[in-house]
């Protein structure tokens, strides 16, 4: 994964879920069901549905702690927009596909 070709709000992210163990174990051991779960279908081979669904478990995750973050902290207004905004660019896939690389078959067959 070339995390330097990344916006700062995705490499933000994936420098936090890396540097926190619980994350990293979390999002590694749900991108495995993930992919052990995914089945190959009009959108893609078995890696990039894993891919999207795991991106967008991890999209809803993310905004539903900040929703509750910023319901049990009294954040609301700008900070509130400026928080939910930088979720918005947060390039999802890429995240994903950071934990589905050692999944990523040698070929396509």
């Amino acid at each position: 994964m070339k995390k330097y070709n990344m916006n700062h709000e995705t490499k933000l992210v994936m420098m936090w879920i890396d540097n926190m163990q619980s994350a990293h174990n979390y999002w590694h051991n749900r991108a495995k069901i993930v992919y052990d779960n995914a089945k190959p279908s009009y959108y893609g081979l078995k890696y990039e549905v894993a891919r999207y669904e795991l991106a967008q478990c991890m999209k809803e995750k993310f905004s539903d702690d900040m929703y509750s973050m910023c319901d049990t902290q009294d954040v609301n207004g700008l900070w509130a927009d400026l928080l939910s905004s930088a979720l918005q660019d947060v390039e999802w896939g890429a995240v994903a596909e950071s934990y589905l690389e050692d999944m990523r078959p040698l070929t396509n067959a």
